[in-house]
């Protein structure tokens, strides 16, 4: 059986859905901050100069601490046996399959966008992106580097010299990213690793210390991404600048609900759907645990609405909420298997029809809610609500399709009489909740 080593999620699976460009940079840029590392030791030469002695450095350090000047952590370098380390990481996954790796991680992926609902078209450019990068390995970065820039430069038809702008400013940050952060992430990686070769699962607690020692990163990695486009916007036309601002309004998304999952993370809630893992084999009983625990919630939730007589409001016009629906009518009804494969085989074939809907009118939707998002006054803004109802409503009716037949096709007449008696009106919440600022 092929070792399976996710370490775009080791490296720090919260900035791997923040954004695609960290994908370019990720662990084959150990090897330059190691090098780096390296030429710095005591002692050696650089530029014609000796290094400065240990006792001195410190010194020098302790008398810029106390007259008030920036710190300067030792820390926030890598180790002088860095290369050491990673010859010992490269020749553990030397035997790696990364064709087999690279299939693995374009369905965990695709798992991690669909369960959070990033299906906007921006999201699925960076999820495209992602793809192209992930099927060239991680120790080869510079044509990692080669096609996000060619990606960023075709998606927001930047000239040459702004490619090199943003390439040169994603070098300079990258490096002082990379030997800020070696310290805190690398042992992370050699922890996931070791897991993954003994065959063993990743654990609520691992994933609670490794999001805990990896939120500084987080943070510092979208303040990177954030100064890079800001200096890249300086150079844009009207145009460029509203295709990125609505990229960037995307990512920030992305952002805020991998903030929301890391404090989750962070107190001991971590499943591996989390991650994508639903089809792992290492993972199987963690998975099957989850699922039975979140099914018996439903249950309970669902037992408590049917005492009310009502149907909880689900927002149909955005497609992430489908799923939510099936999930509680399942535990509504109690279905058995064979009514949860059909609901689940009718959710996919409704979820496809809205993913070619979205393809062929996603940028339309982005720029009405872009529009809605900066509008300056409040006739323009409900101007562009309207607009992102209309664009919307298909994708409303489209889940009205789904309940009816769900109800039809899978329930038996004996579970229609538990059709709640006052479901809400699709029209009316449908409306209100598109017509609400999607944060």
């Amino acid at each position: 059986m092929q070792h399976r080593i996710p370490m775009q999620w080791v490296t720090c699976a919260a900035i791997a859905l923040i954004a695609s460009a960290d994908a370019v940079i990720a662990p084959g840029q150990f090897v330059t901050h190691a090098r780096a590392a390296q030429a710095q030791q005591p002692g050696e030469q650089r530029n014609g100069q000796r290094q400065e002695d240990p006792a001195r450095r410190r010194e020098r350090r302790e008398r810029r601490a106390a007259r008030g000047g920036e710190r300067d952590n030792q820390n926030d370098s890598p180790p002088a046996d860095a290369l050491r380390q990673i010859s010992e990481l490269q020749e553990k996954t030397k035997n790696i399959s990364w064709d087999q790796e690279a299939q693995f991680l374009h369905q965990a992926h695709a798992n991690i966008f669909k369960a959070n609902g990033w299906t906007s078209e921006p999201d699925q450019f960076a999820l495209d992106l992602l793809h192209q990068i992930t099927n060239v390995t991680p120790w080869n970065p510079k044509q990692r580097e080669e096609l996000f820039l060619n990606g960023v430069q075709t998606r927001l038809g930047l000239t040459a010299d702004q490619r090199q702008l943003i390439a040169d400013q994603m070098r300079q940050e990258s490096m002082q990213f990379g030997m800020k952060h070696f310290r805190t992430m690398f042992p992370i990686v050699m922890e996931a690793i070791q897991t993954r070769l003994e065959q063993k699962p990743y654990t609520p607690e691992q994933v609670q210390k490794w999001s805990r020692d990896l939120r500084p990163v987080m943070d510092d990695a979208i303040a990177t991404l954030q100064r890079t486009t800001s200096k890249l916007e300086n150079t844009m036309t009207d145009q460029q600048r509203q295709r990125l601002r609505a990229d960037m309004d995307a990512l920030l998304k992305r952002h805020k609900d991998v903030e929301k999952m890391v404090e989750r993370w962070q107190s001991g809630q971590w499943n591996p759907t989390d991650w994508g893992l639903d089809n792992d084999p290492i993972h199987a009983a963690a998975v099957n645990e989850w699922r039975a625990k979140e099914a018996n919630r439903n249950a309970l939730a669902a037992a408590a609405m049917a005492s009310t007589g009502q149907e909880p409001k689900f927002d149909g016009s955005n497609e992430s909420e489908w799923r939510k629906y099936v999930q509680w009518f399942i535990a509504h009804y109690k279905c058995d298997e064979r009514q949860q494969s059909q609901a689940e085989s009718i959710l996919k074939s409704c979820e496809k029809e809205a993913a070619d809907y979205i393809r062929s009118r996603g940028k339309d939707i982005e720029k009405a809610e872009s529009m809605r998002t900066s509008a300056e006054s409040p006739e323009k803004r409900k101007m562009a609500e309207d607009e992102v109802v209309r664009l919307r409503r298909p994708i409303a009716e489209m889940f009205e399709r789904l309940k009816k037949r769900l109800d039809s096709q899978v329930l038996t007449s004996e579970q229609r009489k538990l059709i709640p008696s006052a479901r809400p009106d699709p029209r009316a919440a449908t409306t209100a909740q598109a017509a609400e600022p999607k944060n």
